[in-house]
C-alpha cells in the first residue's frame, strides 16, 4: 500500500469506528454560520451488517441516490469495495480483475455516478507510472479500464464522472526534481483518458504556496511535497450535473465544476473553528452536507449548505450529561438523506463488527 494510503488510513480513518448506541467563472459564496449549533445528532437506529464482520475501513466512504453504502475494505485476504443496501445486506464486491500484467500497486480512491457506476483510481506496481481509472457496473463487474494520459507523470487522488463520460479527476504534478513540492492540478478528461482542459482553480496557488512555507496544516509527516488539501479532495455529483470538489482544509474550499470543466460556484463552509478538519462532504438533492471533526477531542460539527453555498443549518453531536462530546457518532460518515434529514455512520459493536448508525437532528 502507498504511504498516501497509509495515511488516509491511520490519519483520516481514525475514520474512527465508534462503538454504537442502542439507539462560468465563480463567485464567492462564503458560509458564515460561526455560532453554536442549534440542534444535535442523535443516534436513533443500529443495523447490525453481520455480512461484513470486523473489517478494516479506508478513505474515503460513499453513497448512491438511492442510500446504498459503499466502502473500501481489506477483509479476510479480500480487498475491494463492498456496496451494501440500506439493510446492511452486501449486494456487490468491486475488484479491478483484467489481464494478469494489470498489477495492481494501489487502489482506494472512487466515487459513484448517477448511474450506479462505480469509477476508482488504480495505480500499478511501484516503477510503473501509469495511472488507470477502472469503471464498474452497478452489479460489481468490470466494464473498462482507462489510462489517464495528461503527457506529463502525476499521482491523482480523486475521481468522478460527468453524464457525458468525461472525467473530473484531481490531483499533483510531479517536479523535476522529487524533492521539491508537487503542483496542484485539475483535469477534464475524455472517456478514453485524454487530458481535455486543465482547470485552473483559484486558490491552488495559495496552496502550492503554503506547501512550499512547510506550513504543517497540508504537508503531511510521510512526504514532504505532497499537499495534504490536494491529496484528501473529495467529489461528489449533485443533480445539477455539476461535480462538487471539496479541498481539505478549513474552512473548507468546495468548487460547482460543469461539465464543460468551468467553475459555476466557489464557496467555504467555515466551521467555527480553526482546529477541526473536514472528514466527510455527501450531497443530497440540493443540500451539501460537510462533517468536520476536531482531531484530539474528536467533537463533530455538520454545516449544511446548499447547491450554491448558502448556509442552511449547523447540527453539533448529542454531547454527554457533564456537556463534553458524546463521541457517539464515529467519524465514519457515509451517507446523508434530506427528506427526511437523516446521516448515516459506520459504527462498529463491542466486538467490533461492522454496524450502520442512523443519526437524526433533535
Amino acid at each position: 500500500m502507498s504511504n498516501f494510503a497509509i495515511y488516509c488510513s491511520a490519519v483520516l480513518l481514525s475514520v474512527t469506528l465508534s462503538p454504537a448506541s442502542s439507539a462560468g467563472q465563480s463567485s464567492q459564496k462564503t458560509n458564515n454560520v460561526k455560532d453554536s449549533p442549534a440542534k444535535y445528532l442523535v443516534g436513533t437506529q443500529t443495523i447490525p451488517v453481520p455480512s461484513e464482520g470486523s473489517i478494516h475501513l479506508l478513505w474515503p466512504l460513499q453513497c448512491d441516490g438511492d442510500g446504498n453504502l459503499y466502502l473500501h475494505s481489506d477483509q479476510w485476504g479480500v480487498s475491494g469495495i463492498r456496496k451494501l443496501n440500506k439493510r446492511g445486506e452486501r449486494l456487490a464486491v468491486f475488484q479491478p480483475k483484467f489481464d494478469p500484467e494489470f498489477t495492481i500497486g494501489d487502489a482506494t480512491r472512487f466515487s459513484v455516478a448517477n448511474d450506479g457506476k462505480l469509477y476508482q483510481l488504480v495505480l500499478l506496481r511501484k516503477g510503473d507510472i501509469a495511472r488507470y481509472v477502472v469503471v464498474y457496473n452497478p452489479d460489481g463487474t468490470n466494464q473498462q479500464k482507462i489510462k489517464l494520459d495528461p503527457g506529463f507523470p502525476w499521482h491523482p487522488t480523486a475521481v468522478a464522472a460527468f453524464p457525458t463520460g468525461n472525467l473530473l479527476v484531481t490531483g499533483q504534478v510531479y517536479d523535476r526534481d522529487p524533492h521539491r513540492p508537487m503542483l496542484p492540478l485539475t483535469g477534464l478528461f475524455s472517456p478514453d483518458g485524454k487530458l481535455l482542459k486543465e482547470i485552473k482553480l483559484e486558490d491552488d496557488d495559495a496552496l502550492f504556496k503554503t506547501l512550499q512555507a512547510g506550513d504543517s496544516r497540508v504537508v503531511g509527516d510521510f512526504d514532504p511535497t505532497n499537499n495534504l488539501a490536494v491529496n484528501f479532495s473529495q467529489m461528489a455529483t449533485a443533480k445539477n450535473g455539476y461535480i462538487y470538489l471539496m479541498r481539505w482544509s478549513n474552512p473548507a474550499i468546495l468548487y460547482a465544476i460543469t461539465p464543460e470543466g468551468t467553475v459555476a460556484h466557489r464557496f467555504t463552509v467555515d466551521p467555527g473553528d480553526e482546529s477541526y478538519r473536514p472528514h466527510g462532504m455527501h450531497i443530497a438533492g440540493d443540500r451539501i452536507a460537510v462533517m468536520f471533526v476536531q482531531p484530539q477531542s474528536l467533537e463533530k460539527n455538520m454545516r449544511i449548505v446548499d447547491l450554491e453555498g448558502h448556509a442552511i443549518t449547523s447540527y453539533g453531536e448529542n454531547p454527554k450529561s457533564n456537556g463534553q462530546p458524546g463521541n457517539e457518532l464515529g467519524s465514519a460518515f457515509v451517507c446523508y438523506s434530506a427528506n427526511p434529514e437523516s446521516f448515516t455512520f459506520f459504527a462498529a459493536d463491542n466486538d467490533n463488527r461492522l454496524e450502520l448508525l442512523i443519526a437524526e437532528p433533535r
